[in-house]
């Protein structure tokens, strides 16, 4: 996740590939608020973009963990056994 995300080295200079790998971690959006907030002065106003992606990822992710919980709960029940997962 740190090397997608680009705490090491920004994300722009990453590979495409890499590039859309990082864009699933909400900490992509996190650091580039922060570094936009510290090294360019920018304002609240000009982060929201940022927050707003970095709160959809998180609520996406939740939601994609609490839909698996559910299905490997459903099979632990039906089966008495979580070896599928």
């Amino acid at each position: 996740m740190e090397i997608f995300s680009g705490v090491k080295v920004p994300v722009e200079v990453l590979p495409l590939w890499a590039k859309c790998a990082g864009a699933l971690f909400p900490l992509t959006y996190a650091l580039e608020g922060v570094r936009r907030a510290f090294l360019a002065g920018a304002r609240m106003a000009q982060l929201r973009p940022f927050l707003f992606a970095g709160a959809c990822i998180i609520i996406l992710l939740y939601l994609l963990t609490a839909a698996a919980l559910h299905i490997a709960e459903r099979h632990g029940r039906r089966t008495g056994s979580f070896t599928l997962f």
